[in-house]
């Protein structure tokens, strides 16, 4: 299994995989279409996940760092 947290901060998305970055961070906007929806593991309409989802979690601001690491090492 795999370890992946999603970052967004109003302008930089970051996504790290097993407690270190895994793509570049870049600056993006995210726009939900429509309004308030999040799609998790797919892409509307697009693949699905072939695979299971466990403990996701979703919070009201972007994570640092240092909290990523906190949330992998807990996991192991």
């Amino acid at each position: 299994w795999y370890h992946v947290v999603g970052t967004y901060d109003g302008n930089i998305i970051n996504v790290y995989i097993d407690g270190s970055i895994g793509t570049p961070s870049s600056p993006a906007t995210i726009t939900l279409n429509p309004p308030g929806s999040i799609y998790i593991s797919s892409f509307q309409p697009g693949p699905r996940l072939n695979g299971r989802l466990d403990d996701v979690r979703i919070y009201n601001r972007a994570l640092s760092p240092g909290e990523v690491m906190t949330l992998y090492n807990a996991t192991k």
